[in-house]
């Protein structure tokens, strides 16, 4: 054992019913989840932008803002985008869906929530949202890479450019020892030579 821990990932629970929000917060223990819970849309905006959890249980039918505007407003802000959110309702129609779809849900679970379903989909939208946390961090790295590369090749032609300069001023004056008249000739060429490259 290195004698590190990894961070125990948090789920923050949205709902207003503290029953609903006492069992799914037990469940998500038993998964291994640290919880956090929102007892409506609002305070579940404020607690994931300062506390940042990994997931989100997203209950619809709540006071001040329901479930479908809070998920929006979740996926409208930079800070809390990423955060995979789980429509939980017992709302059933097509409709209800295609609002919490369009609104930036990443999944759907009906209430009474069933152990085993909730394991399986919180776990998946966990595993995918590590992997576009990796994809992200390694494309940073590579733009960093690409800058640094960038610069080091103007450095190189800025360097060699110099050094074709030196070069012709070098071959001109060595022109000039021998033939006066070659020399200043080769000179002026050379003079051109710079201007033109």
């Amino acid at each position: 054992m290195t004698g590190t821990r990894e961070r125990q990932q948090t789920v923050l629970i949205a709902d207003d019913e503290p029953r609903s929000a006492k069992i799914m917060a037990a469940l998500c223990a038993n998964l291994g989840f640290a919880t956090l819970v929102a007892g409506d849309g609002q305070e579940a905006l404020e607690v994931a932008v300062e506390r940042q959890p990994d997931l989100v249980l997203m209950d619809v039918m709540m006071p001040r803002m329901d479930g479908f505007a809070a998920t929006a407003r979740l996926k409208e802000d930079e800070r809390t985008r990423p955060i995979p959110v789980i429509i939980v309702t017992s709302l059933e129609s097509r409709q209800d869906r295609l609002n919490g779809i369009a609104r930036g849900a990443n999944d759907f679970l009906t209430k009474p929530v069933d152990g085993e379903e909730l394991a399986l989909r919180v776990k998946n939208l966990l595993r995918i949202k590590e992997f576009e946390s990796f994809l992200q961090i390694h494309n940073q790295e590579l733009e960093r890479q690409v800058g640094v590369r960038t610069v080091e090749l103007e450095e190189s032609r800025r360097q060699a450019r110099a050094g074709y300069l030196e070069a012709i001023d070098r071959l001109a004056l060595a022109s000039e020892y021998k033939d006066e008249d070659t020399g200043l000739h080769l000179r002026r060429v050379a003079i051109f030579t710079r201007e033109l490259a």
